[in-house]
């Protein structure tokens, strides 16, 4: 496996860690979020971010 560095804002970095639960991988979390059921959550982070 490779690892990659992906520059992300603190913002969501910080939103990004409430969503995942403790153990859980950064690349779990964010496989979780790109299921169909998650995309709403998505949406309002979007919203909400400037």
């Amino acid at each position: 496996m490779t690892v990659t560095t992906i520059p992300i804002s603190r913002k969501f970095h910080d939103w990004l860690k409430t969503k995942g639960m403790k153990g859980e991988s950064y690349e779990e979390v964010i496989k979780k979020l790109l299921r169909p059921e998650a995309q709403q959550e998505l949406e309002e982070y979007q919203g909400t971010s400037s």
